[in-house]
């Protein structure tokens, strides 16, 4: 089974762990690609495969880039829905408090005869 949540207490792999093994992988792809093709195709294949390679290791650095904005974001969402919460459980608390001291406390006075103004 593969998980989706952060790694346990937070940690984040650092960049090299990140983009170095497809770098490795396309430039030893690359390197046997040179050695098996005829001479004249060699510098070609050379440098298309560096290239590849650099798109590579760009895409693994915007994923990481990435990865670790939606981490940012879904913490500031955390943070948010936490105080959203907090804001309406003190609300729900008032409206019970309301309903049930402020509300038969002022019926009472009005039945017995003060004014309204009071």
């Amino acid at each position: 089974m593969v998980s989706v949540q952060s790694p346990p207490g937070g940690r984040e792999l650092p960049y090299a762990r990140v983009l170095l093994p497809p770098a490795i992988v396309m430039a030893a792809a690359t390197g046997a690609a040179v050695a098996l093709v005829a001479g004249p195709a060699r510098i070609a294949v050379g440098w298309c495969g560096a290239v590849a390679t650099l798109l590579v290791i760009v895409t693994a650095a915007e994923a990481v880039r990435r990865g670790r904005n939606l981490r940012d974001l879904r913490a500031e969402h955390a943070r948010h829905t936490a105080y959203l919460e907090r804001r309406l459980a003190d609300q729900t608390h008032e409206m019970v408090r309301l309903g049930k001291e402020i509300l038969p406390a002022t019926l009472h006075r009005l039945s017995s005869g003060e004014s309204p103004e009071r």
